[in-house]
């Protein structure tokens, strides 16, 4: 993995770790030289990583699960599946973990799955509108 585009808030948080995450991958792109990729400015999370980044001489997408704040996120990707609406090939392709370094790692070992076509439901009918015919009885 040569580069890495990821999103974090323009805002620090309430809890230390946030921030203590946020330094911790910005070291440990820099220390893999993996290149960050980022539309973020440099306030908040996202400045505090790329700082730490550049920092680490490196140059300034997996889910970092802070203090479990995807939590719920990764419970709807899971209801998802559950419910037939996502298939638990497309679900793995959502990496998560709590500790950076695990996550990074995951990430670099990812190889892409070759999954067919899965769903075989029909397509709602349309008016010519583009509106949802919807049974009502």
């Amino acid at each position: 993995m040569e580069s890495l585009c990821l999103f974090c808030g323009s805002n620090f948080g309430a809890l230390p770790a946030y921030r203590e995450s946020a330094v911790r991958v910005g070291t440990l792109l820099a220390d893999r030289g993996i290149t960050l990729i980022y539309g973020g400015g440099n306030v908040g999370l996202m400045g505090v990583l790329a700082d730490a980044c550049l920092a680490a001489g490196g140059k300034a997408c997996a889910v970092l699960n802070v203090e479990g704040f995807y939590d719920s996120f990764l419970a709807q990707a899971d209801r998802a599946v559950k419910d037939g609406f996502v298939s638990v090939a497309h679900r793995g392709l959502v990496i998560a973990g709590s500790d950076p370094g695990d996550v990074l790692s995951q990430l670099e070992r990812y190889q892409v799955p070759q999954v067919e076509k899965w769903y075989s439901r029909p397509v709602p009918s349309m008016t010519d509108r583009g509106e949802l015919l919807i049974d009502r009885s």
